[in-house]
Order: structure tokens, then sequence, then C-alpha cells
């Protein structure tokens, strides 16, 4: 007997009394594959979590004045660009540097015209610099 599904193999086994073999080896097989396909995956998460982890060290001098300049490689990694922020916070010991996000200037003014929306910019502007409307 050939066994297509776990209900055939269901069936027979509930007749007969005996577990087909078809199922069995597909089980097994289908067992075999999981684990195969799991124990790569932990390979891979173990070498991509030690890579990522790997740790090169870029140092730099600190100046009389407790100025450090940052190595381009550094800067560009971050995002750094001149005149922008960088946080040092401390964890568990260590100091990590990140860039400063700071908000727009432009995010003070979101919603501010919720109240003309609909309305045609054309029409705005005429309003605004006072326009007959009439017309």
């Amino acid at each position: 007997m050939t066994c297509n599904s776990k209900v055939l193999c269901a069936e027979y086994y509930h007749k007969t009394g005996k577990v087909a073999k078809r199922y069995l080896k597909d089980f097994f097989n289908n067992l075999l594959d999981l684990l195969t396909n799991v124990a790569y995956s932990l390979t891979m998460l173990v070498r991509n979590k030690f890579l990522t982890e790997r740790c090169i060290m870029i140092t730099a001098r600190v100046t009389s004045k407790g100025q450090v300049t940052i190595p381009k490689e550094v800067r560009q990694r971050l995002g750094v660009h001149v005149g922008e922020d960088i946080g040092f916070e401390e964890k568990e010991g260590l100091y990590v540097v990140r860039k400063v996000v700071t908000k727009s200037p432009f995010d003070k003014w979101v919603g501010r015209l919720k109240h003309l929306k609909g309305q045609r910019s054309d029409d705005l502007i005429k309003e605004a610099r006072g326009h007959d409307h009439s017309r």
C-alpha cells in the first residue's frame, strides 16, 4: 500500500494494525530535511552574529583641549556630516557613539493647516493677496 496522506495511513493502520512503511519513510525524510534546515539556519545565525560582533579597533588621539577627530570611516558609517551632533551613551561599561537625529525645524508646523484641507492652493493665495473673489 502506498501512503499519500496521513489520513490514508491512519486508515491503513486502523484496518491492519500496521504502520504504513511509506508513511514512516516520508515522515523521517521530512524530519531529516527539517533538522538539516534548522542546523543550517542556526549555523548561519551564529556565523552572522560572530561577524557582526567582531570588533575592529579604530583609534583617535585626544588633544589637550579634549577634542578628537572622528576618523573618516567612522563618520561615513555613522552618516555624520559637518555641523551634526553625535552622542555618547554608556551601556554595560562601554560607550556607544551614535549620530544624534534632531527633529526637523518644520515639525512644529505639521498639522497647522488642517482647517484648510480641501481648498485649492490658487484660491488660498488669491485670498492671502487680497484679490477680489467676485471676478
